[in-house]
């Protein structure tokens, strides 16, 4: 599927150094695929260079905008800023890949075959370049959300997705999640919408700039409280639908 518009989104904390990196593979990538598009990093209350180094890139490349969250707010935060900015585009794809340079933007063309048969195209890791606590913990999460939301997905956590405007118009009022949890949240939504998601194989690379946010206290026990609260909703929900139809 060549996309005439596509709006895609960078969720970024601490990612000063990665960024300039990044943005120009994405622009120049984006520029010959699509006819209109935009780019959005999210700064979600950085504290290093990232607001400067954002607002620099946005200055230099037309199509790249910044929002900026004043205090960190979490990874699921930012990624519905992310959702609500590229909404706001209109444009007919919205995307989005982890800031930290450990995807690369080609992994985009094989999802695009496949959209066109699905409301969402999620990446998983071909061979996840991470240390083995990530590794171990990455798998207790997904193995824990899987089995608290029952969604099907290989790889929940995979920074790298694609999605048709019209199923994150339909699913991003429901969103709360502020933390991790808010990617088995996006897909769960999803699929009890009815749309059907499709899993692609994509490179991932060892992070060689910047550190990893992912494990401190506040994320980790903010997304298993997330998680709980949201299977708590999930099956009040499914119970009312149940209700309702007898």
């Amino acid at each position: 599927m060549e996309p005439k518009s596509i709006a895609w989104f960078l969720p970024a904390f601490n990612e000063a150094e990665n960024l300039p990196i990044v943005i120009p593979d994405i622009y120049g990538y984006l520029s010959s695929l699509a006819k209109t598009f935009t780019i959005t990093i999210v700064n979600d209350g950085s504290k290093d260079n990232t607001s400067l180094v954002a607002e620099k890139l946005a200055r230099e490349y037309p199509q790249v905008f910044v929002v900026h969250h004043k205090i960190n707010q979490g990874y699921g935060a930012a990624v519905r800023s992310g959702l609500q900015a590229s909404l706001a585009t209109r444009h007919e794809l919205i995307g989005y890949c982890d800031a930290d340079n450990q995807f690369r933007i080609q992994s985009l063309e094989p999802m695009l075959d496949k959209i066109e048969m699905a409301g969402a195209v999620i990446g998983y890791r071909l061979r996840r370049a991470d240390g083995l606590k990530r590794l171990v913990m990455g798998r207790g999460w997904t193995s824990l959300s899987r089995i608290a939301l029952g969604y099907d997905a290989r790889d929940i956590d995979c920074g790298f997705k694609l999605f048709r405007r019209e199923v994150v118009a339909a699913v991003l009022p429901q969103i709360t999640g502020r933390y991790a949890a808010i990617s088995p949240e996006l897909i769960t939504r999803i699929q009890l919408a009815g749309f059907a998601v499709i899993e692609v194989g994509v490179e991932h690379y060892p992070r060689t700039l910047g550190s990893q946010t992912g494990d401190n206290l506040r994320e980790i026990f903010g997304s298993f409280l997330d998680l709980y609260h949201l299977r708590r909703e999930i099956k009040r929900e499914m119970e009312t639908n149940v209700a309702n139809r007898s």
